[in-house]
């Protein structure tokens, strides 16, 4: 698997006023199901069994809410262009 992380000067998609910084972070693993790509953020949601807490996302995504930002995320299953990508942004003040 590769995992890509890529940092840069950005605004926010929903007011280009705001302007901050976009952090991605992109893997080419299994991706994410549909089905489960809709509760990644809820508290206690995991894929991992017992070997997950499903509180990971959460939290981060309450940070990020806090911050002002927001976080984007895409995931595709299909043979040949499986992967996942969260794209994150930060306002510079919030």
């Amino acid at each position: 698997m590769h995992i890509k992380v890529r940092v840069r000067k950005s605004s926010h998609w929903q007011n280009p006023k705001v302007q901050g910084i976009r952090v991605t972070v992109s893997d080419n693993g299994a991706g994410i199901a549909a089905a489960n790509l809709c509760r990644i953020f809820e508290p206690f949601f995991t894929t991992k069994g017992e070997n997950g807490t499903g509180l990971g996302l959460w939290v981060a995504s309450g940070i990020v809410d806090r911050s002002g930002g927001s976080i984007l995320t895409r995931s595709n299953v299909d043979p040949g262009k499986h992967g996942t990508c969260f794209s994150i942004f930060l306002p510079a003040e919030s």
